[in-house]
């Protein structure tokens, strides 16, 4: 299951006032596309929910706003039944001006007539409203609870006329929460401040015909006390909720739980407690998955499948410091999605079910990198044996190839790097932790691990880099650049191991790492390839060539020379980004690069053409790779995305959604997985499955550069071209 982010709700800004009012509570009319917030003010803002023509959701400019409350609208409530109001449907809101406003909302457009009532009778904060079949029942922080009564012969009337009928005194402190069925096993369930649950057996009296229909009329209701639990909770009840089909009552307290009772019995069924140590603040029943969804003072939202006793998933919505901002008011579901109110916004999330994914922890900080072992293995041991390297030494390569920093029998290892200053080795098929190795120094910024190199290698925020042995933990350290690394590659020229560096001092670096007996690695050449930083690197084996991209929007392809030559020329500059270039990707003779805007452009390396770009993320393109059997293009981005490309037809195969923002990915292929590392420490591993089931059925996918060289001026087929 994943959350969505659909969009946000905010309350316009009251006159005079630089913030908006806190919002209170919320209800929500899906089927009118109606969104109603109360408001701090105590006004009421109603939002219609428009969706255009191109399917997507526009959100009112304008609300239409309610005003009569001269204090905070403390909670409302929704009736929905056939015969009230314009539209069949009236809203209930309780303030703290001991008022209870009954509206039309469908009344007028302008919020001038949509008050039908206020109704009077309580001497403090209304704290709670209830209604069932006819009767409305009110909380107060006056130690009262009242029931109103729908007044006889208006039943050919638009608007009901609620008179009170009883009010229930017996009460020594105020109720926080109501809860109301009527009918055979009718009961009227009262949550207190000192954490008291009481309950009251709801019964209707014989009704009398009605002299305008002809109609029985419903009678009078009795309200007896029934059942006592004087402290149901530690501290006091803050919410309940009835859920009348499973004879469940749920509770929470300021004791940091929820407590489900069987609510004809009492008994206690289970307790939920908060491990996050604060209160929930806020309950709301899934019915078509038997779920109750949970929210806290600190914008946590739990579902919690009650068949199974099991928190099926849990997400912290909004992620900040003032508890005042991040706390769940009240939350509402309807046809998949969840409303979620807390004082800022109300916010709407789409509820993704059925995803399979599976989440690695254990980092502490940002994952940067990932990378995989046998990266680069299969087709360096291609290029070696066609001599495919250039200025001679294939010899080299296929042993470096065969090897893939070990024996080439071993399954390959997996390794991410992470803000939190360490690098976790994995087991390729389980995810297990191996190993951990330390960084002391300074911060890690990249980290490259390939066939073609036995060493686990980062790049460091100080400007050095680290080769690392990861069966002894030991480290060879390189320096050279003057501010931080950010990308870095390996190549093979001839017999020589060679690798290169990127960094903010917008220079690259070329370093011999060939293993050699009494020889240390050393810096070949470092000079200046762009005209700011340098953001990303690619080695092209193809062409013996690397290409960098940076800050300055542009894309440099350098020679990476011959054997005996210390010079790097500048073969081209390609311009075509609007955006600094954030990443890089080759498929065969096609170039891919990703930017700040969210735009990857597509180039051909013979003739160096611009073949047309691609709009995939909403955000920055982190990282990109191609799927060496298909030739599709996986990207990832902060806008917690990580989406599969057709870039030949510009067709999107295939979307991962989740609630963590993406910085890197890489490609499991020992389980057939994409593996993508977040903002928020973790690790997401993806099924390529997904994309295997829609080859199967036919879908288009990428045209591998295998099946041909892409020579000069061919266009990936399908591309939008260039402008």
């Amino acid at each position: 299951m994943i959350l969505d982010k659909i969009c946000d709700f905010m309350p316009p800004s009251s006159v005079g006032m630089l913030t908006p009012p806190a919002i209170t509570c919320h209800q929500t009319l899906f089927e009118k596309r109606l969104l109603f917030i109360g408001l701090a003010n105590g006004n009421i803002v109603v939002f219609r929910r428009r969706v255009d023509s191109q399917g997507v959701e526009q959100i009112d400019q304008k609300p239409i706003t309610l005003e009569s409350h001269s204090g905070m609208v403390r909670c409302m409530l929704l009736v929905q039944r056939e015969g009230i109001g314009q539209e069949g449907y009236l809203l209930f809101s309780g303030g703290a001006d001991r008022t209870i406003c009954v509206w039309d909302p469908a009344a007028g457009k302008d919020g001038s007539k949509q008050l039908v009532q206020t109704l009077r009778g309580h001497g403090g904060t209304v704290t709670s409203l209830a209604y069932c079949d006819g009767i409305l029942v009110s909380a107060s922080t006056d130690q009262s609870i009242k029931i109103w009564r729908q007044d006889e012969g208006r039943e050919l009337l638009l608007y009901p006329w609620f008179s009170p009928q009883q009010s229930l005194g017996d009460l020594d402190c105020w109720a926080n929460d109501i809860a109301l069925t009527v009918g055979e096993s009718g009961g009227l369930y009262v949550g207190d401040e000192h954490g008291g649950l009481s309950a009251y057996r709801v019964e209707r009296l014989a009704g009398t015909a009605s002299k305008v229909t002809g109609a029985l009329s419903q009678g009078s209701l009795s309200v007896t006390p029934w059942r006592q639990k004087p402290k149901a909770h530690a501290f006091g009840i803050d919410k309940l909720l009835l859920v009348v089909e499973e004879s469940l009552l749920i509770t929470t307290g300021y004791d940091d739980c929820v407590k489900l009772w069987d609510s004809q019995s009492g008994v206690l069924v289970f307790t939920i407690e908060n491990e996050h140590k604060c209160r929930f603040t806020a309950l709301q029943w899934e019915p078509s998955h038997l779920e109750l969804i949970i929210g806290d003072d600190n914008g946590y939202l739990y579902f919690w499948n009650i068949a199974t006793e099991r928190c099926v998933k849990t997400e912290r919505l909004r992620d900040s410091s003032e508890r005042t901002s991040t706390s769940i008011k009240t939350i509402s579901t309807a046809a998949g999605e969840v409303l979620v109110a807390s004082p800022v916004a109300c916010g709407a999330w789409l509820v993704v079910r059925d995803v399979k994914y599976i989440e690695v922890k254990g980092h502490d900080g940002p994952v940067v990198a990932l990378c995989v072992s046998d990266a680069g293995r299969d087709a360096a041991r291609q290029r070696a044996a066609q001599g495919g390297f250039a200025n001679g030494g294939t010899a080299a390569a296929a042993a470096t190839a065969g090897s893939g920093g070990g024996d080439s029998s071993e399954p390959p290892l997996i390794y991410s790097a992470s803000l939190d200053n360490t690098i976790r080795a994995y087991d390729p098929y389980d995810m297990a932790t191996l190993s951990i190795m330390h960084e002391e120094q300074s911060e890690i910024s990249c980290m490259h691990v390939s066939a073609l190199s036995e060493f686990v290698i980062t790049g460091n925020d100080d400007g050095t880099i680290r080769l690392w042995n990861p069966d002894s933990g030991s480290t060879i350290s390189l320096h050279g650049h003057t501010n931080t690394v950010t990308s870095l590659d390996v190549a093979v020229r001839g017999s020589t191991e060679l690798l290169l560096s990127a960094g903010f001092d917008a220079h690259v670096g070329v370093w011999d790492i060939t293993k050699r007996k009494n020889t240390m690695p050393r810096l070949e050449h470092i000079f200046r390839a762009h005209s700011e930083e340098v953001l990303c690197l690619i080695s092209n084996p193809m062409n013996s060539t690397f290409i960098t991209g940076g800050n300055d929007k542009k894309l440099h392809i350098y020679s990476l020379g011959s054997v005996t030559s210390t010079s790097f020329p500048r073969l081209a500059v390609l311009e075509g980004h609007k955006e600094p270039v954030t990443c890089l990707a080759l498929d065969g003779n096609f170039l891919l690069s990703g930017s700040e805007d969210g735009v990857v452009c597509v180039w051909e390396l013979h003739s160096y053409m611009h073949l047309g770009s691609l709009s995939i993320h909403n955000a920055p393109v982190e990282a990109m790779l191609v799927v060496p059997e298909n030739g599709l293009l996986i990207s990832c981005s902060t806008d917690s995305t990580v989406r599969v490309w057709d870039y030949g037809s510009a067709e999107q195969v295939q979307v991962w959604r989740h609630h963590e923002e993406f910085r890197c990915v890489a490609l499991r292929r020992a389980t057939g997985h994409v593996l993508a590392g977040t903002e928020q420490a973790n690790i997401v591993a993806f099924p390529l499955s997904d994309l295997s089931a829609r080859s199967s059925q036919g879908a288009p996918l990428a045209r591998s550069s295998k099946d041909g060289d892409g020579g000069a001026g061919t266009a990936a087929p399908g591309l939008a071209p260039a402008p």
